[in-house]
């Protein structure tokens, strides 16, 4: 199933994720409205989302290669949202 008619990952918008999970859309728009280096002590981001298993468990998928160790700022915050966006809008249903 293909969300918004969007396949490429460059095509993914917040306006997408707002159709599948609101309170994602709300988090994602709160970062690329806001300047990330005003929140560096209370909001530390990576380049990962938690997926949900089958039985239960929650595996962490990394968004980029070694997203585990790239933390999301305000200069990379747009390619985090764009990832983010095309694995929950496209990859993840």
């Amino acid at each position: 199933m293909v969300l918004c008619g969007k396949k490429q990952p460059q095509d993914f918008s917040l306006e997408c994720i707002k159709l599948i999970d609101e309170g994602l859309f709300n988090g994602l728009k709160f970062i690329r409205d806001n300047n990330l280096d005003n929140y560096k002590e209370t909001i530390e981001e990576y380049f990962v989302v938690d997926v949900p298993s089958t039985f239960g468990e929650v595996r962490e998928e990394e968004l980029v290669q070694d997203g585990k160790k790239k933390r999301v700022t305000q200069s990379n915050k747009h390619e985090f949202i764009q990832k983010k966006c095309y694995f929950s809008g496209y990859l993840s249903v």
